[in-house]
């Protein structure tokens, strides 16, 4: 992990300088055994040897996770659990990280609504400077939703400005391609390009907020 850092912040191996400031560990260790099949305990002895090889490369660098894929379920052993642990161990964590999608709701104001039940979790458990990440946003995430891209347009550029104004330092958008998933062998619904790379409705929404984010 390391060496790994050392690549992408000092120019180790032939790397870059200052390419990657936000660690991330975990993915989604709340879901399948595909994702993590290991124990909590397990995971915050990973998570702690982690933390320490990023910060001896550089203690400014932002360390943190788990990516978690329930972020409302309550008591949980990612989530309560983790950072209970963390502040008994006085272990950095500068920012938690979670995925969200709308697929129940297909309400663009669900991701601000999420945030800011994760930004009580934080406070309640002293950590009031850990900033929130989330990891993988859209509309929907089940394989055979089928979106219209008109619809799905809509609800990022709605998304996006509502993010706004919430406790979200970091937001990325899932997923910016053809939507061919390599692990799952299925093309996912919330894709932004056609197979022959044709950009859908999907991506100018996502294209035209950045142009309105570059404006005075």
């Amino acid at each position: 992990v390391r060496r790994i850092v050392q690549h992408y912040t000092r120019g180790w191996a032939g790397g870059m300088r200052d390419a990657v400031r936000w660690w991330e560990f975990g993915d989604q260790p709340d879901f399948l055994k595909t994702h993590y099949d290991g124990t909590p305990e397990q995971f915050l002895d990973q998570y702690a040897a982690a933390a320490r090889a990023v910060k001896s490369v550089d203690a400014k660098l932002r360390f943190g996770g788990p990516n978690l894929a329930f972020p409302l379920n309550r008591e949980a052993p990612y989530r309560e659990g983790l950072l209970k642990a963390l502040r008994e161990r006085e272990m950095p964590i500068d920012f938690i990280s979670w995925i969200w999608f709308a697929d129940n709701s297909r309400d663009p104001m669900e991701f601000a609504r999420v945030a800011a039940e994760m930004q009580r979790l934080l406070e309640a458990n002293g950590f009031r400077n850990t900033k929130q990440v989330l990891a993988s946003f859209n509309m929907t995430g089940i394989a055979n939703a089928n979106p219209d891209p008109l619809q799905g347009a809509g609800f990022v550029s709605a998304a996006m400005m509502l993010l706004q104004d919430a406790p979200v330092e970091r937001a990325a958008l899932f997923r910016l391609d053809t939507g061919w998933d390599l692990h799952y062998r299925f093309p996912d619904p919330s894709h932004a390009f056609e197979r022959n790379g044709t950009p859908d409705l999907r991506y100018h929404a996502f294209r035209m907020m950045g142009r309105l984010q570059s404006t005075p």
